[in-house]
Formats: structure tokens, C-alpha cells, sequence
């Protein structure tokens, strides 16, 4: 009799050992999934932020008043960096170039601390 309640437990040690496995894996995905789920929340939080702004007040503070690139301090750490950028574009009747201009926005939360980069949104907004 304890000869095969040995057997028994090795044999249910045996099929349990990779089962519990595939838990703890399954586990730690769901958290790593959770992380980036956050980043990415605050990420586009902060987007949202820079552009309820508007054009000119977005300028103002980020660029006239060079608050960029603008970090908090976390973790997570987030880099908001807010730059102009022309783009010309072609006429299509007369043929000149049309001015296009936009700010650039870039927005970075890093997990750990700063260059272990695990979400970043880019986003334009223009004058009109």
C-alpha cells in the first residue's frame, strides 16, 4: 500500500511539475501585458495633454520657452519632447510649394530608468 502511494505521488509530481509551469509563465505575461498597457495609458494621457493645448499655447511653452524635452520623474519616467517641423508641400494648381506647420510631438515612458525604452507615441498638431 505505501509502495503505491509512493508511485502515485511521483506520478502526479511528474504531470503537475510542467502545468504549474505553464501558470507561472502565463503569469508573468499578464504582468508584463498589465506594464505596457499602463505605459501606454499614461502615454496617451500625456499626448492628449499637449494637444488639448492647442497649436500656439503647445509652442509657446515648448518650444519658445524651451520646456522641451520635459521629463517626470517616476518610475515610470515619461519624456514629452516638442519640436517644430516645416513640411513643404506641392501646389496643385500653381505649382508652388504650400508651408505646412506642425509640431512634433514625441511622447516616451520608460519602465525602468531612462533608455530602457518600453512605449513611445509620436503625434503632429498643426496651426488650423
Amino acid at each position: 500500500m505505501l509502495i503505491e502511494l509512493l508511485v502515485v505521488i511521483t506520478v502526479l509530481g511528474l504531470v503537475a511539475a510542467p502545468l504549474l509551469n505553464n501558470f507561472i509563465g502565463g503569469y508573468s505575461s499578464l504582468a508584463v501585458a498589465g506594464d505596457k498597457t499602463r505605459a501606454l495609458n499614461l502615454a496617451r494621457h500625456e499626448m492628449e495633454q499637449v494637444k488639448s493645448m492647442g497649436y500656439p499655447a503647445a509652442y509657446t511653452f515648448y518650444v519658445e520657452q524651451e520646456n522641451s524635452p520635459r521629463v517626470k520623474v517616476g518610475p515610470p519616467y515619461l519624456e514629452t519632447r516638442v519640436e517644430p517641423e516645416h513640411i513643404y508641400l506641392l501646389g496643385a494648381g500653381s505649382g508652388e510649394p504650400l508651408l505646412l506647420e506642425l509640431l512634433k510631438i514625441k511622447v516616451c515612458v520608460y519602465q525602468g530608468e531612462p533608455g530602457e525604452r518600453a512605449i513611445e507615441l509620436v503625434s503632429c498638431l498643426s496651426r488650423r
